[in-house]
């Protein structure tokens, strides 16, 4: 059981991590009439910080992406055009940010309970 301060901090450091994703989502989708190399720097730009939200998973998040968009252009099924509709594009970041969250604070914190918990059950059982 957590303490009250645990809590907190747990609590905290989600509204931290969320705070940079989303400032990341809208940066990205605001389009403030720049230029079109000044939007694809700045899309590569919070690309990078994206990835290192959800870094491990956020990696393969973004090789299947590719793979899928390759693949479906390469066998003639969707161009490649097609798939890099703004839409498409906003769908794939809050997905990344939504596996980002749930690797961050559902998959680690669970698998940190269970392993605790088994430590503490081979403790009861060897003592």
């Amino acid at each position: 059981m957590r303490t009250s301060a645990a809590r907190i901090f747990c609590f905290l450091l989600q509204l931290v991590w969320l705070s940079c994703a989303v400032a990341v989502v809208f940066n990205l989708a605001a389009n403030n009439g720049n230029t079109d190399t000044l939007a694809a720097e700045r899309d590569l730009l919070f690309s990078i910080l994206l990835l290192m939200l959800t870094f491990p998973i956020g990696y393969v998040w973004v090789g299947l992406n590719i793979g899928l968009r390759w693949s479906l252009d390469a066998l003639g099924l969707i161009p490649s055009s097609s798939l890099s509709h703004p839409i498409i594009d906003f769908l794939f970041i809050l997905v990344w940010v939504g596996l980002g969250y749930c690797q961050w604070f559902v998959a680690i914190p669970w698998l940190c309970r269970k392993w605790k918990e088994r430590c503490l059950k081979n403790e009861a059982s060897n003592d």
